[in-house]
């Protein structure tokens, strides 16, 4: 439950707090330029169910996502760092490899 609540606050919401299911509305109240909204399919306004306008919704999961990515960049340009280490790694085993073969062990 408490997921649903701190989900429901941020992003596109997947459930309402009280559990049910979130619903696309289109509200009608202007009609030259209609708003989406996220809205729990049991709502009332008393504060329990969510209705969070679309545009709102979008906007903080874009912030979401591009934040994942640039998190994702980095750790892929730490793995090209590791990848030298490792090369560099292969190569003095390798050589060690000769230096015990060339004592005769």
């Amino acid at each position: 439950m408490v997921y649903f609540a701190n989900d429901s606050d941020f992003g596109i919401p997947e459930r309402c707090p009280c559990g049910s299911q979130i619903i696309i509305q289109v509200s009608i109240e202007a009609k030259a330029i209609p708003k989406k909204y996220f809205v729990c399919k049991d709502f009332k306004n008393d504060g329990l169910h969510r209705k969070k306008e679309w545009t709102e919704a979008i906007e903080d999961e874009t912030r979401r996502l591009k934040t994942k990515v640039g998190d994702n960049e980095s750790r892929m340009r730490s793995l090209g760092g590791l990848e030298y280490r490792i090369d560099g790694i292969d190569k003095a085993s390798k050589k060690n490899d000769g230096e015990i073969a060339h004592l005769g062990y």
